[in-house]
């Protein structure tokens, strides 16, 4: 920008201040070319040093890319050269590893088996212990067994009817499969039928005919028990099969007479028939009619005298052959 000196009119005289002026302009005006220069020129150089820092920051770019690119791929190779030699060296440490893993499973296998073997030899000896303590118990139940069959045959001998039937009781009550169940029902239920017991008698004695008692009066004692009771079809019944099945016992005569005189009788006794109605409670007793109770007769021997007389009193009950 450049300051022109004013037109001057033609003919005029010029003014010494403005001359002064003219020149003041005029060296304003160099001053601000030669500013005006200065200016262009910082501009320049200002556009060079741009284009070079733009030329360095190029240049370290590259120089940082490249560095980068080397030192990925040093670090790669360095992963590389560590991953195999840590790989080499695990598995060296596996191998060895797997190995004593091997021969503690080989020695736990062996362990185990043993510990099988161990627990079957005890499970064999706790059975055999088992097996010889059952036999043991049942030796011991035996030689009771046979100590309380030999105290109640004494008992019975000795007429302590009373003594006879409670041991042996209890012994069946702990096992009701004996071999000698139905010896020991028999005289449990003669004895019951001596005390006066005759429905107690009558279970013990239908247990020992059902387990098949070799005693051939068992059948002929239960008749008689049922007599007592009032039991008449039944009596009448076991009477026949004990005659049928023991021709030459000395007793058929006696049971052949009794069956002949219930065969006149009904089925059952009328105080039998009140007391099967009193337990069950189907009707009350009749005041002032009390329950016949036939007691047994103290007497070994039977009677075989039946009466004929259309309400016979119950027969004594006969001895046993223990």
């Amino acid at each position: 920008m450049s300051a022109a000196p004013a037109p001057k009119p033609d003919g005029s005289p010029q003014d010494p201040g403005d001359v002064d002026g003219w020149a003041l302009l005029d060296g304003l005006r160099r001053r601000m070319d030669d500013h005006s220069a200065q200016t262009r020129k910082t501009q320049a150089q200002v556009g060079q040093l741009a284009e070079s820092i733009a030329g360095l920051v190029e240049a370290q770019r590259k120089r940082a890319r490249w560095l980068n690119i080397n030192s990925f791929a040093a670090y790669v190779i360095f992963t590389v050269l560590c991953g195999g030699a840590f790989y080499f060296l695990y598995q060296s440490r596996a191998r060895e590893l797997v190995r004593h893993a091997d021969e503690e499973v080989r020695r736990a296998d062996d362990a185990v088996r043993r510990a099988d073997d161990l627990k079957a030899q005890l499970a064999a000896r706790e059975t055999q212990a088992k097996t010889c303590e059952t036999e043991r118990n049942k030796l011991a139940d035996t030689s009771a067994a046979d100590a309380t069959l030999d105290a109640a045959r004494s008992a019975f001998k000795a007429g302590k009817f009373a003594e006879v039937a409670p041991p042996l009781e209890k012994v069946l009550s702990k096992d009701s499969h004996d071999p000698r169940a139905g010896e020991l029902h028999y005289l449990a239920g003669i004895a019951r039928s001596k005390t006066g017991d005759v429905d107690a008698a009558i279970a013990h004695l239908q247990a020992a005919v059902a387990l098949d008692v070799p005693d051939e009066d068992a059948r002929f004692q239960l008749a008689s028990a049922e007599d007592r009771a009032g039991q008449w079809a039944k009596a009448r019944d076991d009477y026949e099969k004990f005659a049928a099945a023991h021709p030459q016992n000395q007793l058929v005569a006696f049971a052949s007479r009794r069956s002949a005189t219930l065969a006149k009788m009904p089925a059952a006794a009328p105080y039998a028939a009140q007391a099967a109605a009193g337990a069950s409670g189907v009707g009350p007793r009749a005041s002032g009619t009390p329950s016949p109770t036939p007691s047994p007769s103290p007497s070994p021997s039977p009677s075989p005298s039946p009466s004929p007389s259309p309400s016979p009193s119950p027969p004594p009950s006969p001895p046993p052959s223990p």
